[in-house]
């Protein structure tokens, strides 16, 4: 599997990080990282979104993006900044979609029996291979999960 593009999708609740693999993966071959923070809107509670959504980036998403991307820029990891507004899963679907991703790396999440029904979705209806790394995963190096860069 060549890959020249990684979708980071962000969630600030997680508790298995798929930053570092992402990065670590990133900084093996030349691959950009899409840093992807998602501002889930509700479309019933009849809220200003424009506002929100503005308020929501200042204080959330930009100050982690920002950060992400000088992460990249002192390993030598292009990171490109992408923010977006709705349901989290289709605008994960969306975006690997639209920027051709070669592999989405997400944090595990526990749902219901186990499995968290957004991120089976988001493995079901993925354009490319999902990457779940586990709240319990112990770091493995790159060249054993099979991975090619251009």
């Amino acid at each position: 599997m060549k890959v020249k593009k990684i979708l980071l999708p962000l969630e600030s609740s997680l508790k298995a990080s798929p930053i570092g693999p992402a990065f670590e993966i990133a900084k093996k071959g030349n691959t950009e990282i899409i840093a992807l923070d998602i501002v889930p809107i509700n479309s019933s509670a009849g809220w200003n979104y424009k506002e929100i959504l503005k308020r929501m980036k200042n204080k959330k998403s930009e100050p982690l993006l920002n950060e992400l991307e000088e992460w990249g820029k002192r390993i030598g990891v292009k990171v490109k900044k992408v923010i977006e507004s709705g349901s989290p899963t289709k605008k994960i679907i969306e975006v690997a979609k639209r920027e051709k991703v070669d592999l989405i790396i997400i944090g595990e999440t526990k749902g219901f029996l186990g499995v968290n029904p957004h991120m089976y979705l988001i493995i079901k209806k993925a354009c490319c291979p999902v990457l779940v790394i586990g709240e319990n995963s112990r770091r493995v190096p790159c060249k054993a999960w099979n991975i090619e860069f251009p």
